[in-house]
């Protein structure tokens, strides 16, 4: 009885012996070691240049830029794929933070704020003009933050947004001036706890503490000065014009800055510091420097070609350590050839919608009903001023540049009319010309010639493509 009652445990335990074997080999197999962190080029040659990157995590992340004709361009990475968002506007937009616990602000041209919820963009009202721009947008929640800007580099301002509507902030009496006097346009800001730094041309810096006025602190240069980051008892600053420019705060009674620039760096436009993943600063060329604790910035070889013209005008580092840089074309009014450069675990590169990837192709550009018909009672030649007038609207604030265009086109227009006048002498062309129906054909040449001028003076600016969708 004894041995049948050991012969039957043991099969039984041969058997459960055999049933887990399956499950035994499962448990000891290795999993896969995480991959090592590297460089990738996440997007490259876009249509619009990226000009600012941010992100709530690795998994969360935006990144903003230029609109060329069929609004901004915006970017949302949601740890499995990158999708195009609508903002439903137009106008470049320079700059973006994604809030913990909050909203994403978005700022840019037109004196544009928006707030993303996640789902839908509104348009904050703001007290700018149509030739304002925000570069740089900051806060700890989406109903209390900084703007700061200029119009056309000069005429700086900073504009705190609180119970529900924009403030101007009174500026310093001692602001450091441009060469010919005016105040100097601001560029970015960036805060923590109640405090608020803001920078800008001629070295500018402003400091705030709680309730305070802004107050000037002194930078030791009159370079421009583009971003402003800090972390723990560091606070970075950079910017530079001939060569790059990076301010480090030292703190005691009398804070000021000092140079830790990179040797030989070229311009710096985007820093980021962290306590944990060290200080990341990028710029011109697509150089990126880094430094850990107080060691010197040294440059870090991410292996990807970039564009002599083009730069790296955006850094940020997650809460996973991942480093993002955005950049592109965007030394020049082109804001064109963007780019995104990650570094940490590999993810999935940006796929842009067709319209986009291909710029002559997808739906076509929807021309607003007004602007067609902007001065339709007039004559041909006023309906053709408005349509230069709109371009204006959409492109970079140049006034000469657009001086020149008006003149150019209204010439254009006057030559094309004289040409079916026997006294009429032309600005450029004295070709006469005969018609039996001498209204059409004027109508004709005229519509020609003011087209031609628009096409070739505006098809690459900002904007371009819908300048020329009006037109037509």
């Amino acid at each position: 009885m004894g041995g049948e009652n050991f012969r039957s445990i043991a099969g039984g335990l041969v058997a459960v012996t055999v049933a887990m074997a399956p499950l035994a080999c499962s448990r000891r197999s290795a999993p896969e070691p995480p991959r090592a962190s590297e460089w990738q080029i996440m997007a490259s040659e876009l249509p619009s240049a990226l000009l600012s990157v941010s992100g709530r995590s690795a998994a969360d992340m935006y990144t903003v830029g230029a609109d060329k004709g069929q609004g901004p361009l915006v970017l949302h990475f949601d740890g499995k794929g990158w999708k195009q968002l609508h903002t439903g506007t137009t106008g470049d937009l320079w700059w973006v933070q994604a809030i913990a616990n909050g909203p994403v602000l978005m700022a840019g041209a037109s004196a544009t704020v928006l707030r993303y919820d996640g789902e839908r963009f509104e348009r904050l009202p703001t007290p700018g003009l149509g030739k304002q721009t925000i570069y740089g947008v900051w806060g700890e929640s989406g109903e209390d933050f900084y703007a700061v800007g200029s119009a056309s580099g000069r005429n700086g301002f900073i504009w705190h947004y609180q119970a529900g509507r924009f403030r101007k902030e009174v500026l310093p009496a001692d602001v450091p001036r441009l060469a010919d006097g005016e105040v100097p346009g601001f560029f970015k800001a960036w805060g923590t706890g109640d405090e608020v730094w803001v920078v800008g041309a001629a070295g500018a810096i402003l400091h705030r503490k709680g309730t305070a006025p802004f107050a000037v602190v002194p930078s030791g240069t009159k370079n421009t000065l583009f971003t402003v980051h800090g972390s723990g008892d560091r606070l970075l600053a950079v910017g530079g014009a001939g060569n790059g420019v990076l301010l480090q705060l030292e703190g005691g009674s009398s804070p000021r800055f000092h140079d830790a620039s990179p040797p030989g760096a070229g311009l710096i436009q985007g820093v980021f510091t962290s306590d944990k993943y060290g200080d990341w600063v990028s710029g011109e060329r697509g150089y990126v420097y880094s430094r850990a604790g107080t060691a010197p910035f040294a440059q870090v070889e991410h292996g990807f070609p970039i564009p002599a013209a083009s730069s790296l005008h955006s850094i940020f580092v997650d809460a996973a350590g991942g480093v993002w840089s955005a950049g592109g074309n965007v030394l020049t009014p082109a804001l064109d050839g963007g780019f995104l450069l990650h570094y940490g675990q590999p993810v999935p590169q940006v796929t842009l919608e067709d319209d986009l990837a291909a710029p002559d192709a997808g739906a076509p550009v929807v021309c607003p009903v007004d602007v067609v018909a902007a001065g339709k009672t007039g004559s041909i030649a006023r309906r053709w001023d408005e349509q230069i007038l709109a371009g204006i609207r959409l492109d970079l604030p140049r006034p000469t540049v657009h001086a020149r265009n008006l003149f150019h086109v209204s010439a254009a227009m006057w030559d094309a009319w004289a040409a079916y006048d026997a006294k009429a002498k032309g600005v450029f062309v004295r070709e006469k010309h005969a018609a039996t129906d001498l209204d059409d054909a004027r109508h004709k040449a005229i519509s020609y010639a003011a087209y031609d001028v628009l096409a070739h003076r505006y098809a690459p600016a900002i904007g371009g493509k819908r300048t020329l969708a009006y037109a037509r």
